[in-house]
């Protein structure tokens, strides 16, 4: 494809999705890579057409020793085209450090800080995701047991975010700046495996192209287009069934009416449920498909009935009525009894009750749904040597992953500090292994104890 060709495919599908209009504010995320710099050059190239402002934002995460000579490249492409140029420094390693996260979600959440601090309420932020980025994601998500919305992959547009690359793929992105003799700079932590996304760019989707499909980036391209509107769908119908039969309420509560509620298709009445959940959560997210799935089958049985879900949101039916409603009034739940567990009691399917902890070992079969509930915790069984429930005290630890993804210790008061638990919170009583802490109050686990695909015992605990 030509030059040409390509500028009125992106210009097309820009246009499309009514991605930049005459007059917006457009702020760039530009790092120096081949992506990025073919979204300044089309940019540029579109603002010759459509009158609009441009500016070039360039994060440098604080990790690569060449990060300054990215900045000095981008800086001098935006000199040379004469377009506003940022240069913002932050530390990924530093946030990791901080919140427990992992690098690669660091530095999401780092970049798009920076570009809404540089864009505002009003602007749009261009991003360089292409369609191997969507094929990428579509695996990932499905990989992790996704639902509906995972597979939708990135989305063009999404709030003030707009993709203009999301329609070519890394090859034609690379073609174009070849033929307009423009280089770029390469990003060596691309070129490792350390991250599952390369994995899946270096492994995965090579051995599908040569042994599975050809093309898969625009076959996996066009499912999430499909999934998106499949979903853009089932959210009107949601839409519809919350005028139809739920009854918002003064006291943080929604009332649904049972019987009109189960005359919808089950795809409607769960999403819609996961959209009240998630109103109620304080995070507006982390309800499980497991909650869900839970809830609607108290709605569709006949007997009344209560569930306790994650952040103190209560389900309670009433003959015909559901009540979702979160505690005004809501604590994490406090472990109150000090004592050791003997884990050489239990067999697999018994339950052993400690208190208001009630502990029960799982074989893993990798088709279940880990937990996300602040509640139950799921841990590997067989890499826990001794468990008491206690106070903490003088040389606890627990593992966190570092920017690097391994396994790092770090002392129990740094995490609390860290975590922002509040002072009369943190002489709740911990889970531990010996010194190592397993359980933390904020709800955090060990990564140490975390279940994998190579975990064969899960040890479930569950606060009644």
């Amino acid at each position: 494809m030509n030059t040409l060709d390509l500028e009125k495919k992106v210009f097309s599908y820009m246009e499309a999705h009514k991605m930049v209009l005459p007059g917006d504010r457009v702020v760039a995320g530009v790092s120096g890579g081949a992506d990025s710099v073919c979204l300044f050059l089309l940019l540029l190239e579109y603002k010759k057409k459509c009158d609009f402002d441009f500016e070039v934002v360039h994060v440098n995460h604080g990790i690569r020793a060449e990060a300054g000579e990215d900045l000095e490249y981008v800086k001098k492409l935006c000199e040379e085209a004469l377009v506003k140029f940022s240069g913002v420094n932050v530390s990924v390693p530093d946030y990791v450090k901080e919140h427990g996260c992992s690098s690669e979600d660091a530095g999401r959440r780092l970049r798009y800080e920076a570009f809404a601090g540089e864009t505002g309420e009003h602007g749009k932020i261009a991003v360089a995701h292409n369609e191997n980025d969507q094929a990428e994601t579509v695996l990932l998500h499905l990989f992790r047991g996704s639902g509906l919305r995972g597979l939708c992959g990135i989305r063009p547009v999404n709030g003030q975010i707009i993709r203009p690359l999301l329609c070519l793929s890394r090859e034609e992105i690379e073609e174009y700046l070849t033929e307009k003799d423009i280089s770029w700079q390469t990003d060596k932590t691309n070129l490792t495996d350390e991250y599952t996304r390369n994995r899946i760019r270096h492994n995965v989707i090579p051995y599908v192209e040569e042994n599975v499909a050809g093309n898969v980036m625009e076959r996996l391209g066009k499912t999430a287009e499909y999934m998106q509107e499949v979903e853009d769908f089932l959210q009107a119908e949601v839409e519809k069934a919350f005028l139809d039969c739920v009854t918002v309420k003064e006291d943080v509560s929604f009332e649904i009416d049972v019987d009109i509620f189960k005359a919808y298709h089950r795809a409607v009445g769960k999403k819609l449920i996961l959209v009240l959940c998630e109103e109620l959560s304080p995070t507006g997210k982390d309800i499980s498909g497991i909650n869900v799935e839970d809830v609607y089958e108290l709605v569709m049985r006949g007997e009344n009935a209560t569930i306790n879900l994650p952040f103190g949101i209560v389900a309670r039916k009433s003959y015909h009525k559901l009540y979702l409603e979160a505690q005004k009034d809501f604590d994490e739940p406090k472990l109150t009894e000090i004592q050791e567990i003997d884990l050489t009691k239990l067999t697999e399917g018994d339950v052993i009750t400690t208190g208001n902890l009630e502990f029960t070992l799982i074989k893993h079969a990798g088709d279940k749904e880990i937990p996300k509930s602040e509640c139950t915790k799921w841990f590997d069984y067989d890499k826990i040597t001794k468990l008491t429930l206690r106070p903490r005290k003088t040389g606890d630890y627990t593992y966190i992953r570092n920017s690097n993804g391994d396994l790092s210790k770090k002392s129990i008061k740094d995490i609390m500090i860290n975590d922002k638990i509040p002072k009369e919170k943190r002489d709740n009583l911990l889970l531990a292994d010996l010194d190592h802490v397993i359980w933390i109050p904020s709800g955090r686990i060990s990564e140490y104890v975390k279940v994998t695909n190579d975990t064969k015992l899960i040890l479930q605990c569950s606060i009644k």
